[in-house]
């Protein structure tokens, strides 16, 4: 991880253990979610389609692991559906995701209790 990279992420650290699911479905496919060390690679995660794996970097705080998994998980929706995104596309629909569920709570529960009744 460079210097400028670990500095901006410090203030989000914790040491409160990231509750992260070991396994995602995303489109009928199972995801693993793994925490490992990425410092050498000078990312915070990591989506690899072939393996069906994200990582994310175990000394994340929440706040910048939980975005580094829906980043990911958009990582997964673009490969599973043949899309092509940007970089840029993808932060903003992160943000746009997690903005979504924060400020709608009661539109997750919708969503999960008519899916599930169906």
């Amino acid at each position: 991880m460079t210097k400028a990279l670990d500095e901006v992420l410090e203030e989000y650290r914790d040491k409160t253990p990231i509750p992260i699911p070991k396994q995602i479905r995303v489109l009928s496919q199972n995801i693993d979610v793994k925490l490992g060390d990425l410092s050498s690679a000078d990312t915070v995660a990591a989506w690899d389609g072939v393996e069906g794996q994200i990582v994310i970097h175990k000394h994340l705080g929440k706040f910048v692991a939980v975005n580094a998994l829906i980043h990911e998980l958009i990582h997964a929706l673009e490969f599973l559906l043949g899309l092509e995104l940007t970089e840029q596309d993808i932060d903003s629909l992160a943000t746009g995701i997690i903005s979504i569920i924060v400020d709608n709570p009661e539109l997750v529960e919708l969503v999960q209790s008519t899916v599930q009744s169906k």
